[in-house]
């Protein structure tokens, strides 16, 4: 993969980020701001425990799939949402074998917090990438690029599904809408 953002946007995405807003509601806060995001943020297992979770697991994995040409499976996947002065540190994913960490924008206000990839060798500098969020759009990047969300600057929620794909070793994993795998 190239050490650089990748864009994609999900087709017909207005109702279905409605469903996965509600599966992130229904599911609320279960990490209680221990992790880097400083926000309300659902379990990491969300593709087995939603059938929205499990298609967007499937998008993500068909477009990790055509940067890498190799099989991917999703190692964890996760919502957030972000209320006024929430907030996530500056991190990476790429422990644990990841290859690919990605982000898809649910419910993006105008207004709401950027997604920032800093220049981790000079931070003074203006940084690498700051991605102003559009509801529908999935990005990628490698999983050792730094980033983080400064504080949310506004009082309407921001809503986003963030994940990281692994390269497979054993045979491919699909969620279908049923939360098998095959």
């Amino acid at each position: 993969m190239e050490s650089t953002l990748h864009f994609f946007t999900f087709p017909d995405h207005s109702a279905f980020n409605e469903k996965l807003m509600q599966d992130i509601e229904f599911r609320g806060d279960e990490m209680f701001q221990k992790t880097n995001l400083k926000c309300i943020m659902t379990s990491h297992t969300m593709h087995h425990l939603s059938d929205n979770f499990a298609l967007l697991a499937n998008f993500a994995i068909e477009q990790g799939e055509k940067l890498l040409g190799e099989k991917l499976y999703i190692e964890t996947l996760w919502g957030a949402v972000y209320h006024y002065g929430d907030f996530a540190l500056c991190h990476n994913h790429a422990s644990g074998g990841c290859k690919i960490a990605f982000c898809y924008f649910v419910d993006m206000p105008n207004g709401c917090s950027p997604l920032i990839f800093p220049n981790a060798q000079k931070p003074w500098l203006p940084p690498r990438f700051a991605i102003t969020p559009e509801a529908g759009t999935l990005v990628m990047w490698p999983s050792d690029f730094d980033h983080y969300v400064p504080p949310h600057p506004i009082h309407q929620k921001r809503v986003v599904i963030a994940g990281n794909l692994t390269i497979e070793e054993q045979e491919r994993i699909i969620y279908d809408s049923k939360r098998k795998t095959m």
